[in-house]
């Protein structure tokens, strides 16, 4: 299903050509140049997510927006707020505690905003995912995992993964497509307080397992990366 997107910025230049940026990707996309207009087309626009200038005079700012999404919708649209102000520190606080999920500052890349939407989309279907126990996050159509039931179907089969092996794929999914370090790995995962090489090894020897029980084929794989002098990445989705 294509996402939805609703970018809203008081800069004609800005709003379109994002626009056409993200139409090119393969998002449906709406804009508006200002928050009445935006709040306007939300109540008939079904956005999943929303790019929200904080500057849009001469109504209602980013913030009262954000707030209004938030009594409105909830949780169901994500929400990315961008700024060029000086109080660029200010207004990201600001921002993330009245609801915002990310905050970006411009000038900014238009590659590294597409990044940040695929993550808020990441993380908007796990958690929805995880919130309900009967549902699945499908990966493919040869992988799909349920978080809650700790359970993991890879070719139509069910795998049978140990604790350390399951909270391992989870934790690779959750940041899917960022490259995640072995150090970051043990901390979450093993919570060391013994030696770093004793970890390290059973890193490997998890992976390995991983691999052999979800890949098509574990000596190509394809879900679980190696990441060169850093660790690992579960390939994005």
């Amino acid at each position: 299903m294509t996402t939805k997107l609703l970018i809203v910025d008081d800069e004609e230049n800005v709003r379109t050509s994002l626009r056409d940026y993200f139409l090119r990707e393969g998002y449906q996309v709406e804009i508006a140049e200002n928050g009445r207009q935006a709040l306007n087309i939300l109540q008939e626009y079904e956005a999943d997510l929303v790019i929200l200038d904080v500057n849009l005079p001469p109504f209602e700012d980013g913030f009262e927006v954000c707030r209004q999404v938030r009594q409105e919708f909830g949780q169901s649209i994500g929400i990315i707020m961008i700024s060029g102000t000086k109080k660029d520190f200010v207004n990201r606080v600001v921002g993330l505690e009245i609801g915002a999920d990310d905050y970006i500052i411009k000038p900014f890349e238009t590659r590294e905003l597409l990044a940040r939407v695929k993550a808020l989309q990441r993380r908007q279907v796990i958690h929805s995912t995880s919130s309900r126990s009967t549902d699945w996050l499908v990966i493919d159509e040869h992988l799909r995992i349920n978080f809650d039931k700790r359970l993991v179907e890879a070719g139509g089969k069910e795998v049978h993964l140990t604790v350390k092996e399951f909270d391992l794929v989870k934790y690779l999914i959750e940041r899917a497509g960022k490259p995640c370090g072995r150090s970051d790995i043990i901390d979450n995962i093993w919570e060391p307080e013994g030696g770093w090489d004793t970890y390290d090894a059973a890193i490997n020897v998890c992976i390995a397992r991983l691999r052999s029980k979800i890949e098509q084929d574990s000596s190509n794989p394809v879900y679980i990366q190696s990441v060169r002098g850093i660790g690992y990445r579960f390939k994005e989705f």
